[in-house]
C-alpha cells in the first residue's frame, strides 16, 4: 500500500496527463467525451476540464437509481456537473 501522499501525486498527475491529453485532441480539432469509469465520487474534476465536452455518465445514474429512484440520481449527478 502507498502512503496517501503518494497516492494523491499519482491523482495529481493522472488528472494532469487527461487535461494534456483533451487540450490535445482540441486542437487537432477533434471533439472530446469522457466516461466509461466516470461516477458521482470522481465526475467532478473532470467536468472542470474546458475541452471535454461530453460526458458519458448514464451508466453511473442509472445504477444509482436503483437505489435512490431516477430523479434523485440525475439531480445529484446535475448538482456535481454544475460548473
Amino acid at each position: 500500500n502507498l502512503p496517501r501522499r503518494d497516492l494523491d501525486n499519482l491523482l495529481e498527475n493522472a488528472y494532469g496527463a487527461l487535461v494534456d491529453a483533451a487540450n490535445y485532441a482540441r486542437s487537432l480539432g477533434l471533439k472530446v467525451a469522457a466516461g466509461h469509469g466516470l461516477n458521482y465520487q470522481n465526475i467532478s474534476p473532470i467536468v472542470n476540464i474546458d475541452t471535454i465536452e461530453e460526458l458519458n455518465i448514464g451508466q453511473s445514474i442509472i445504477a444509482r437509481s436503483v437505489f435512490t429512484g431516477l430523479a434523485t440520481a440525475v439531480s445529484d449527478m446535475k448538482a456535481l456537473c454544475q460548473r
